[in-house]
C-alpha cells in the first residue's frame, strides 16, 4: 500500500499532513543545527522510527499551540485589513466579503464571530446533494490552501523565535524583518481565501444562517 492510500484509508488529507509534519521538520532541523552532537546521540539512542514518531508527536503539539495562540491574531489582522478596505469602499455588511463581518449581518454578536465562522466553515460541506455546497475534493482544496498559508506563518514564527534567542533586545536583524514581512504577506494571502469562502457562504444565506443560529443572542 502506498503512502497516498494509507492517508486515504485513515481519512487524512494532504493539508493535515502538512500541518503536522512541518513543525516536526522544523524541530528536527533546529535541533540538528543548535546541538548536532546531542541530536546525533538522541537519533542513535531512539533509532529512526522512534525519532520520527517523537518529532511528529511534538510537532502536533506545536501546531496545536500555533493554531490556538497565533492563528487567532493572524485572522484578527486579516479581518482588520478587510474592514479598512471596506470602509474605504463604503461596503455595507450584507454586501461584505469579510466572513466575520457578513456573519455579523446575520445577527451574530461581535464577540462570537470567530466561533461562528469556524463552525460555519466546518459544517458547510455536510450536505453533498446541495448544489451550493462544495464537494469533498473542493473542500480538500480549500483546506490545502489554508495549510499552505499556515506554513508561511510558522516560518515567520520560527524566524521570530530565532531572533529573540539570538539578538533581542539589542538588535533588529534580518530574522525579525523577514518574520514580520512573512506574517503580513500571509495575512494578505489569507484574506483573499476568506473572501472566496464568504462568497460561497452567500450562495445560500438561509443555510448559513441556520448553521450560525446557535451563536445568536436569544
Amino acid at each position: 500500500m502506498d503512502i497516498k492510500k494509507i492517508f486515504e484509508t485513515l481519512d487524512i488529507g494532504l493539508s493535515s499532513v502538512l500541518r503536522y509534519s512541518f513543525p516536526a521538520a522544523l524541530l528536527i532541523i533546529t535541533f540538528a543545527l543548535v546541538d548536532p552532537c546531542y541530536a546525533k546521540f538522541v537519533f542513535e539512542k531512539l533509532g529512526a522510527a522512534l525519532t520520527i514518531f517523537g518529532a511528529l508527536v511534538v510537532g502536533i503539539g506545536l501546531y496545536a499551540t500555533h493554531r490556538s495562540l497565533v492563528i487567532p491574531i493572524h485572522h484578527l489582522l486579516g479581518c482588520l485589513l478587510l474592514r479598512i478596505g471596506e470602509l474605504i469602499s463604503h461596503t455595507k455588511e450584507p454586501e461584505s466579503l469579510s466572513p466575520t463581518r457578513w456573519i455579523h449581518s446575520l445577527g451574530v454578536p461581535r464577540f462570537r464571530l470567530f466561533l461562528a465562522y469556524g463552525d460555519l466553515r466546518r459544517w458547510w460541506f455536510n450536505k453533498k446533494e446541495d448544489i451550493n455546497v462544495l464537494d469533498k475534493s473542493e473542500r480538500n482544496a480549500w483546506d490545502l490552501i489554508h495549510a499552505e498559508n499556515g506554513l508561511t506563518v510558522m516560518i515567520a514564527e520560527a524566524l521570530l523565535i530565532a531572533w529573540f534567542l539570538v539578538g533581542w533586545p539589542d538588535l533588529i536583524d534580518w530574522r525579525f524583518i523577514i518574520s514580520i514581512g512573512l506574517f503580513v504577506f500571509s495575512t494578505i494571502s489569507g484574506m483573499q481565501q476568506h473572501r472566496i469562502e464568504c462568497a460561497q457562504f452567500k450562495t445560500d444565506k438561509d443555510r448559513a444562517s441556520k448553521i450560525v443560529k446557535k451563536f445568536k443572542k436569544k
